[in-house]
């Protein structure tokens, strides 16, 4: 659209905003075709998003309603979202012997290269489940920034 001198950034807000402009008939801006093709693209996109918060809604009442997958949301930097991811992923937590089992078998846990008795650890694994590993870690890097603007450790 900035060849129509139409500029706005990325993200949700930008949407709703050329949305609008999309649907100012008076904004000579856009030709009719452009504008017919946008408006189709805009309307996907607010049917998609109509979704996905339906979708995002039904995690949240079925995390409330899991004992296991609430306390998991007591960890700072995990949600309703990575509980579910968590909870559907592991269906026995009494599989592993320990909290650095499950972080093996998430791929979070970095490699070991030892020789002659000097033990060098190297970058995380990624051997495990990628889409919970990526989760984890967009959680934890939450985290971080909240702790970096002086903010509270907590994420909900």
């Amino acid at each position: 659209m900035a060849e129509f001198g139409i500029i706005a950034a990325t993200g949700m807000t930008s949407i709703t905003k050329l949305t609008a402009i999309l649907r100012d008939d008076e904004d000579g801006r856009l030709p009719p075709s452009a504008r017919a093709v946008l408006s189709e693209m805009a309307e996907q996109i607010e049917r998609l998003t109509e979704k996905i918060n339906a979708l995002d809604t039904r995690i949240v009442t079925a995390v409330k309603a899991d004992e296991a997958a609430r306390r998991l949301t007591t960890i700072p930097g995990v949600g309703p979202i990575i509980a579910a991811t968590v909870r559907a992923a592991v269906q026995d937590p009494g599989a592993f012997r320990t909290g650095r089992d499950l972080a093996a078998w998430i791929g979070i846990t970095p490699r070991a290269n030892s020789s002659g008795g000097k033990e060098k650890l190297g970058r995380i694994s990624k051997q495990g489940n990628k889409q919970m590993r990526t989760l984890l870690i967009v959680g934890a890097t939450s985290i971080l920034k909240q702790a970096s603007r002086g903010g509270s450790c907590r994420f909900g």
